[in-house]
């Protein structure tokens, strides 16, 4: 964009016909209305309830993994019970669980029995074994519904902060609760092209994340603002549920509609989801790269030697 900017600049002040500036107030009104300005999204959808965890268990590893029956699973089990009876979905941090969850079928037992009984589906984030490969784990996202077989989709990228080794899942996640809904997990926000994939069939986009590390530093601004980048890219909702926060949902135009405090909160959003995603997703950056290619064409030609009429000769002879 500063590239065509500069260049669209260099064409207004040069050009000496009226049409080559239109052009290039034309090329500069293109990629805002496309990339900038609100487009209108009409809500087509039912409302549809989202409630966000934040269990603020900003432990150590191992000294998560000694509490996770005493103290975290209890935690997480009250929250969902609290907002469960009036919420489509319950989303829990990514690792909220830090284990492997085919290793503690009891955990399993337990959570979906709770979701049974209360009926709104649970999004959580916990380990999953790599088939085949001891000692290596994928980052999981793990979706518990009412009386249907537990499903996981894994990270495509792997995260360093485990007391395993992680490797990266085979595709982008995502779930049907009852609509539509892509996973981002740990650090996928920052992944331009992976928000757009998920954001071109999925109505909803999700992240679950642990912050932890993060305490402290201006790393959480910087999600906050790359949340609000991606939902705005994309245009679709993007709610966000971080074990030590930020904790929050946004909407099609990058406008947070609230963030959760520090400590053990949650959040509820109803939103009205859409089918037609932003232009940005159906069309990608070849607006952007025309109009980038078609301003430096512009830019060449406009500043190119202009030579009298008559040629070189009688340009001579006049002077």
């Amino acid at each position: 964009m500063l590239t065509t900017g500069a260049a669209l600049a260099m064409l207004g002040t040069s050009a000496r016909k009226s049409g080559l500036r239109a052009l290039a107030v034309l090329c500069v009104l293109i990629p805002a209305l496309v990339f900038v300005a609100p487009q209108p999204r009409p809500a087509d959808r039912d409302p549809f309830t989202i409630s966000l965890l934040q269990g603020d268990f900003g432990r150590p590893w191992e000294e998560r993994v000694a509490l996770l029956d005493s103290l975290i699973l209890p935690t997480y089990l009250d929250l969902y019970r609290q907002r469960a009876p009036s919420s489509d979905l319950v989303a829990a941090p990514e690792y909220a669980l830090p284990v492997a969850l085919e290793d503690r079928p009891d955990i399993i037992e337990t959570v979906q029995a709770t979701v049974d009984s209360f009926g709104a589906a649970l999004l959580i984030g916990a380990e999953g074994r790599v088939p085949g490969q001891q000692d290596r784990y994928y980052n999981m996202a793990w979706m518990f519904r009412p009386r249907q077989l537990l499903q996981g989709a894994a990270a495509p990228y792997p995260v360093p902060y485990t007391l395993h080794e992680t490797v990266p899942g085979p595709r982008p996640a995502a779930f049907e609760v009852p609509t539509r809904m892509g996973v981002l997990l740990c650090y996928d926000v920052a992944i331009p092209r992976l928000c757009r994939i998920l954001g071109h069939t999925n109505g909803l986009l999700v992240m679950i994340t642990n912050q932890q590390g993060f305490d402290g530093t201006p790393a959480k601004r910087l999600l906050r603002g790359l949340a609000r980048l991606r939902a705005a890219e994309t245009g679709r909702f993007l709610a966000i549920a971080a074990n030590t926060g930020p904790t929050g949902i946004i909407d099609p135009r990058g406008k947070a509609l609230g963030w959760a405090g520090s400590g053990c909160r949650t959040v509820r959003g109803t939103i009205r989801l859409t089918k037609r995603p932003a232009w940005y997703v159906l069309y990608g950056y070849w607006v952007l790269w025309a109009v980038w290619g078609l301003g430096l064409a512009f830019s060449a030609w406009s500043v190119r030697p202009r030579h009298a009429k008559g040629g070189p000769e009688n340009a001579e002879r006049r002077s």
